[in-house]
């Protein structure tokens, strides 16, 4: 059997493919200093409304039953994007982009702990840009801009890493492991 070396644009695809896998199944990924946010300092959004402030454990129990909640319907993208192609993965992704955002909006709705605003805030702020970074995969690779999808799925998996790392350091129990949406 002879076997034919993969074209650059081939190598490309492939590599995509595996990426965007990755993060619909396993949830989080390696981080690259120089290729995307940094888990000391992604920006922080902030909230005009005023709100009653609830307890750091008040604020964990909470924040990880949505991340539960979504958790749940993460796990159907997961088994969803099994075995496909990248260019099928794309409405995959939308989905992904969707739940990030809305959990994201839910989190941002929960009153935060006085002493705990700006680390909230950008732990929301990573799972915002897990949004956005779904969101901007799936279309390069609808329009098959292959190499910019392969740095989009980098950057995904950095923010999927500060994810982590933020929740975790914080204290979640759920939505510390990237796995919510």
């Amino acid at each position: 059997m002879t076997h034919r070396p993969l074209s650059t644009r081939g190598l490309r695809i492939a590599l995509c493919a595996t990426a965007a896998a990755a993060l619909l199944t396993a949830g989080c990924g390696g981080s690259d200093a120089n290729n995307g946010p940094s888990a000391t300092a992604p920006a922080a959004s902030t909230t005009t409304a005023v709100r009653p402030a609830l307890s750091k454990a008040e604020f964990i129990a909470r924040a990880d039953d949505a991340c539960r909640k979504t958790q749940k319907k993460q796990n159907e993208l997961r088994r969803e994007a099994v075995g496909k192609q990248t260019s099928e993965l794309v409405p995959t992704l939308r989905k992904q982009a969707k739940l990030a955002k809305r959990l994201a909006d839910q989190l941002s709705a929960l009153a935060t702990p006085e002493a705990d605003t700006t680390r909230i805030a950008a732990f929301v702020e990573s799972v915002s840009q897990i949004g956005i970074y779904s969101k901007a995969l799936s279309d390069s690779i609808e329009a098959k801009h292959d190499k910019p999808a392969h740095n989009l799925a980098t950057k995904l998996v950095n923010w999927r890493q500060v994810e982590h790392t933020l929740g975790q350091s914080y204290g979640f129990k759920v939505c510390a492991h990237g796995s919510s949406y």
